[in-house]
């Protein structure tokens, strides 16, 4: 029997919910960067047409797996859109909202809130981009598969089989995507956002970047006007998009690299 999960959608934006004792897991500040050698390679050509490593740039571990106390070693390093220096996290500290509900605040000696995936600092990631030699961000497309393939319809939405879901399940536990949130600057629109803090945001979910823009860019006060208009990205099983005004953060957010390669890259 599928269970139901909860889906929760605030603009173009899912994650998937999580437990009170997931929220309770202080995010730490960044791992020491990693040999090549560390990493292992996910074998995933069936699935998918193309390999993966095991773990997001620059973490010293793979994901648990275990939603609930997700291992912090596993978070690697944070970058913004097409920078290939890694978001410095000098530390993160936690705050209350209005609500009572725990924020983090990150202190950051580089992170550049005006960022607009232009001129000084800017790589073209299809051509030069953070990942070891033989490996890459993915493209769009390719993203866009690794979402399609690892989707377990919990809800029964899309008519898919029996064997298909225990297909997309088994294919979403071997990513081993970590439960990481993404770095972001709080407020509701451009001005609040230029004084606004910086924080780890939804963190008990799973993100990382694709090499390419998504061309919809929405209209008026959905249109971003920062940068690179909407990132394709993955949260976990779901398919994500970033970078829309309208209570989200503009394109400037900071989330890690997983690197996948055509073929199997000699070490």
């Amino acid at each position: 029997m599928k269970k139901e999960w909860l889906l929760l959608a605030t603009i173009a934006l899912f994650t998937v919910s999580c437990s009170d004792d997931d929220e309770k897991n202080e995010p730490t500040v960044d791992p020491p960067m990693v040999e090549w050698s560390d990493f292992k390679v996910l074998d995933t050509k069936a699935e998918l047409g193309f390999y993966m490593i095991d773990r997001n740039i620059g973490a010293t571990e793979a994901y648990n797996g275990d939603s609930k106390k997700p291992n912090a070693a596993s978070i690697g390093y944070f970058y913004q859109w097409g920078k290939n220096a890694p978001v410095l996290i000098d530390k993160i500290t936690t705050e209350k909202d209005d609500k009572g509900k725990d924020i983090f605040i990150v202190t950051s000696s580089n992170y550049d809130k005006e960022w607009k995936a232009t001129g000084e600092g800017f790589s073209d990631w299809t051509v030069k981009s953070p990942c070891p030699k033989g490996w890459r961000v993915p493209t769009m497309e390719e993203a866009k598969k690794i979402t399609t393939a690892a989707w377990a319809d919990y809800d029964s939405m899309t008519g898919q089989t029996e064997a298909e879901f225990e297909a997309a399940k088994a294919l979403y536990k071997k990513l081993l995507i970590a439960r990481t949130g993404y770095i972001r600057i709080q407020g509701a629109d451009a001005a609040a956002r230029t004084a606004g803090k910086v924080e780890l945001y939804l963190k008990s979910a799973g993100y990382f970047w694709s090499a390419a823009l998504n061309e919809r860019t929405g209209e008026g006060e959905q249109s971003s006007v920062r940068g690179f208009k909407n990132a394709y990205t993955v949260s976990d099983n779901y398919d994500i998009m970033l970078g829309r005004k309208g209570g989200e953060n503009e394109v400037n957010v900071a989330m890690p690299i997983r690197c996948v390669s055509t073929d199997k890259p000699a070490k």
